[in-house]
């Protein structure tokens, strides 16, 4: 149910990307209906977007070439790789600029770049975040007892 409301509503806002939204949502809820760890994972992923986000930009300021963007991928994958066993956010600061970069961000306008994809990851991390707290009050002890 988030995934597709959130998806409607970054279409209805004019994002350009509502994939992003998707995704956003779909990784905090991934693990169930635990509203702490997923709150934490939700505030993790926007977050590490954020910086994310930043740390593209500079790579855009920059205008690198062809292999200092290859330079960029190497050093985003490397570390993704390494953080995810072990910090969601700072997982989330390396996959951001990956996943722009392999999106042919470069070519976009900067300035739009960064305010869509903040956009549709604040509106899939909030949306999934309501769904934890509001749409299955009980759902963990539920769980719990079955």
């Amino acid at each position: 149910m988030a995934s597709v409301a959130v998806g409607v509503a970054s279409v209805a806002m004019g994002l350009t990307r509502p994939d992003w939204a998707i995704v956003s949502a779909v990784m905090v809820l991934q693990k169930g209906p635990d509203r702490i760890s997923g709150s934490i994972r939700g505030l993790h992923r926007f977050l590490g977007s954020i910086a994310g986000v930043g740390l593209f930009a500079a790579v855009h300021a920059a205008q690198p070439g062809p292999v200092g963007v290859l330079l960029v991928l190497m050093v985003s994958q490397f570390f993704a790789e390494v953080f995810v066993p072990r910090n969601y956010a700072l997982t989330c600061v390396a996959t951001t600029p990956l996943a722009l970069l392999l999106g042919d961000s470069l070519s976009d306008p900067l300035g739009s770049t960064v305010l869509s994809r903040l956009g549709e990851v604040a509106v899939g991390c909030g949306a999934a975040v309501i769904v934890l707290w509001l749409l299955l009050p009980r759902a963990i002890g539920e769980l719990e007892a079955a």
